[in-house]
């Protein structure tokens, strides 16, 4: 399976850029309809976007034990996980399509 780890610098920069907590921050990552109207997996902390793709095969998530993110198929089946690209100190399945992960910088 698919492993896609999430840029630390990318979340570095946005803590910087916007002053987020840099202790703590959240990472929240959904299985929706993307900026240009496509579905696909959008990465976002606050307001402001981390990462996101076109993936019109992805329908939900899952939170695994350790914290990575599983993409799922329709039929449940994993398509690939997400790696949090710090420590991970807790992290919610708030639905099917959505997970949010607290990262400790």
């Amino acid at each position: 399976m698919w492993e896609i780890y999430i840029d630390s610098g990318r979340v570095r920069e946005l803590c910087s850029e916007h002053n987020y907590d840099l202790g703590q921050v959240a990472l929240t990552i959904s299985a929706a309809t993307i900026r240009d109207g496509t579905p696909g997996i959008s990465l976002t902390m606050g307001n402001d976007i981390v990462g996101e793709w076109t993936d019109s095969v992805a329908r939900s998530l899952e939170l695994a034990p350790d914290y990575k993110v599983i993409v799922c198929k329709a039929d449940r089946d994993a398509l690939y996980v997400l790696i949090a690209p710090e420590r991970v100190v807790g992290g919610e399945q708030t639905s099917d399509t959505q997970v949010s992960l607290t990262l400790e910088l």
